[in-house]
């Protein structure tokens, strides 16, 4: 049971950052930056915001798939 909750906790880290690089990769797309940059936007926006870095990188992936 211990092995199967550490492997799902992986997991959703992986995926969460996957997330996160997929937001970076769109912020230096349309906004010309570069990956710190990218990187320190998201992060300012999370702790402004009180939420976590993935959760913010994933409302921005869904904005940018409805334009």
């Amino acid at each position: 049971a211990d092995t199967r909750s550490e492997l799902d906790e992986l997991s959703a880290e992986l995926r969460d950052r996957k997330t996160i690089e997929r937001a970076k990769g769109l912020l230096m797309q349309r906004q010309g930056l570069d990956e710190q940059a990218a990187y320190a936007k998201l992060r300012k926006t999370a702790m402004d915001r009180g939420l976590k870095l993935a959760e913010v990188a994933q409302r921005m992936l869904d904005v940018a798939d409805l334009l």
